[in-house]
C-alpha cells in the first residue's frame, strides 16, 4: 500500500528518538562501569656519582715566630755554656734570666688533614739542631700534640724529641689522621735551647708533612 509523506517523516522522527535512546542509554551503563582498557605502571630513574679520594695537608698556623734576642751570661763564668730555653708549650723568656729580648707566648704549629679520607701524617725538618745554630751546644725539639680529641691515632714524638731530616711518622700509622671537622688538627710544638756561644744571624728550619694513604 501507499505510505503518505507525512507517515514516513513520523517513522523517521521514531527512528531518530528511538536511536537517541539507545545513545543515552549505553552512556549512563559506561558512566556506571568506568573506563576499560587503561594501562597503568611505574618506572623508575637514578642520578649517580662517584667521589674519588683525596689527601691533603695544611699549615693553618704555618710559623713559629720566637722573635730577635739574644742568651745571657747571667753567672759570668766564662767556661760555663748556657743555654736560653723558650718554646711553644709555656716556657716563655721572660722566665729565665738566660733570655733577653725573645717573643713570649709562642703558638705552635698547627697541621690540619683537608682531605676527604683519614690518611698517614709524617714529619720531617730539612735542618737537624746543630746546622740550625751553627753550634753543637744547642738543641731543637718538638712534640706532637691532638689539636681536637682524638685527631690523631697515636701521637708521636710525644715528648720533647731532637728534630729529625728522616720522616717521622706523627699519628701512628695508616688511616690515623682523621678528616672529619671535629677532629682533624695536631699542634706541632717547638723547643729551643739557645747556646752562649751561638753565631749570630736568622736561624731557619723548614717543617715539611706529608699526608698519604
Amino acid at each position: 500500500m501507499d505510505i503518505s509523506n507525512k507517515s514516513l517523516a513520523f517513522l523517521l522522527v521514531a527512528a531518530m528518538v528511538l536511536s537517541l535512546g539507545g545513545t543515552i542509554l549505553s552512556l549512563n551503563k559506561l558512566g556506571t562501569i568506568g573506563a576499560t582498557g587503561m594501562a597503568t605502571g611505574t618506572d623508575q630513574g637514578i642520578a649517580n656519582l662517584s667521589i674519588n679520594g683525596s689527601t691533603a695537608v695544611t699549615f693553618t698556623v704555618n710559623s713559629v715566630e720566637f722573635g730577635s734576642g739574644y742568651t745571657n751570661d747571667t753567672d759570668g763564668n766564662v767556661g760555663t755554656v748556657e743555654n736560653c730555653t723558650i718554646d711553644t708549650n709555656g716556657t716563655n723568656p721572660s722566665a729565665d734570666n738566660d733570655c733577653v729580648g725573645f717573643n713570649p707566648n709562642v703558638p705552635p704549629f698547627i697541621i690540619r688533614n683537608d682531605g676527604n679520607q683519614d690518611s698517614q701524617l709524617t714529619i720531617s725538618a730539612d735542618k737537624d739542631s746543630t746546622a740550625f745554630f751553627g753550634s753543637s751546644n744547642g738543641g731543637v725539639y718538638w712534640f706532637v700534640e691532638d689539636n681536637e680529641s682524638n685527631s690523631c691515632g697515636t701521637v708521636n714524638p710525644a715528648t720533647w724529641t731532637a728534630i729529625s731530616t728522616g720522616n717521622i711518622d706523627a699519628c701512628g700509622g695508616a688511616a690515623a689522621f682523621k678528616y672529619q671537622d671535629s677532629t682533624d688538627s695536631v699542634k706541632l710544638h717547638i723547643k729551643v735551647d739557645i747556646p752562649l756561644d751561638a753565631p749570630s744571624g736568622t736561624k731557619t728550619t723548614t717543617i715539611t708533612a706529608t699526608s698519604t694513604v
